[in-house]
């Protein structure tokens, strides 16, 4: 793999030297994953401003909400024994055993845990793809 060279401060430089230090990883890995750990906070950051945008339109949002609905439908598609105590937003029982509300992550009835993924909106899908080309 091609490196690089890049100037950081002598206080950032002996954090990343002390941080090296206690974990064992060179100071390169632990840069890459300070930097993907930006990239995905940024990018969680983003998607809620444009949900936050989305909810402004009441004709976007009841779109959207109408989306999802649909498709929670599918959510335990082929997935036996599972069951919810919860009601889905149409009323109809959806296969996850705690919320289904966007963005929470769920545990179902087998245990694993999932996370309900919202449906991709005008918003969403360009905020998705100014982060991660």
């Amino acid at each position: 793999m091609a490196t690089t060279t890049i100037r950081v401060s002598e206080r950032t430089h002996e954090a990343l030297r002390a941080l090296a230090d206690s974990t064992g990883e060179p100071m390169a890995r632990l840069v890459e994953r300070a930097v993907e750990r930006l990239r995905t906070e940024e990018f969680f950051a983003e998607l809620n401003n444009a949900y936050d945008r989305l909810r402004t339109d009441p004709a976007a949002w009841a779109a959207e909400t109408a989306e999802r609905t649909a498709w929670e439908a599918t959510l335990a598609d082929g997935l036996e024994g599972t069951t919810s105590s919860w009601p889905s937003p149409s009323g109809a029982k959806s296969g996850w055993s705690t919320s289904t509300r966007p963005g929470v992550t769920s545990r179902r009835a087998d245990g694993r845990l999932s996370l309900f993924q919202p449906t991709r909106s005008t918003e969403v899908e360009r905020a998705s793809r100014s982060l991660f080309p």
